[in-house]
């Protein structure tokens, strides 16, 4: 990683771009300290890329523990479609494409509590 990757971009500049020349960074959703959130279109319909800024045994670690991640097979799990490294401007990236979930467990749980019986937006607090 170059040093200019030490001092993060302004991420919402990237919508638009082509990475790895397959998905577009359509909306800049989110960012942390060294990675950010984008929404893509996939054929089956909207994706989500993370983008985290690392290299070398960093990169081969996060790839491998996503590509394991994108073996596991449930109903209540996104699934993990692509993983794999990129470069732009000299700086490089490991990323992961998802399905796009329309909610996340902490703004679900900002809003409700979570149940045993599976769906809690209709059961009532204390159940």
């Amino acid at each position: 990683m170059t040093a200019a990757a030490e001092m993060m971009p302004d991420w919402s500049q990237w919508e638009g771009d082509m990475m790895s020349g397959e998905f577009r960074l359509e909306q800049f959703l989110g960012a942390g300290e060294r990675s950010a959130v984008f929404r893509t279109r996939l054929v089956s319909g909207n994706g989500a890329i993370k983008l985290v800024a690392a290299a070398g045994a960093r990169a081969e670690r996060l790839v491998e523990q996503w590509s394991r991640a994108g073996a596991l097979d449930h109903p209540h799990l996104v699934r993990v479609l692509k993983v794999g490294t990129w470069t732009k401007a000299g700086d490089s990236f490991v990323y992961i494409v998802t399905e796009y979930a329309e909610e996340n467990l902490a703004g679900v749980l900002a809003q409700r509590a979570l149940t045993a019986e599976g769906d809690s937006r209709n059961a009532s607090p204390g159940r």
